[in-house]
């Protein structure tokens, strides 16, 4: 049976925010929500690179990602969101990086 990816997204997302609203580190349930969605594009077969989004009242650190494409293998080594260096304000913290990444399919 295949892996849902969007389901152990969205358990790792959920996990991460609980984490955040807590006081406690979050950053790596972040992670992999991230990874979970670079999974389901490789494991559609057609997704060769992806685009990172940044929301238009982003951190400096996520405004210097945005737009920026990466092939999908390079992706999933690097793991580069959540951001380094976010400095998103959220309630009293900081640091919730709200990028994302969108699949950037070949031409037919």
């Amino acid at each position: 049976m295949p892996t849902d990816w969007n389901a152990r997204k969205m358990e790792a997302f959920d996990r991460a925010l609980e984490l955040f609203k807590g006081g406690k580190p979050f950053v790596d349930d972040l992670r992999t929500a991230a990874r979970c969605e670079l999974e389901a594009y490789r494991s559609s077969g057609f997704v060769e690179a992806v685009r990172v989004i940044a929301a238009g009242d982003s951190c400096p650190a996520c405004r210097a990602m945005n737009g920026q494409i990466l092939p999908l293998e390079e992706a999933l080594a690097s793991s580069p969101l959540p951001v380094h260096g976010c400095t998103h304000k959220m309630g009293r913290r900081t640091g919730w990086c709200r990028c994302t990444f969108v699949a950037v399919v070949p031409d037919p």
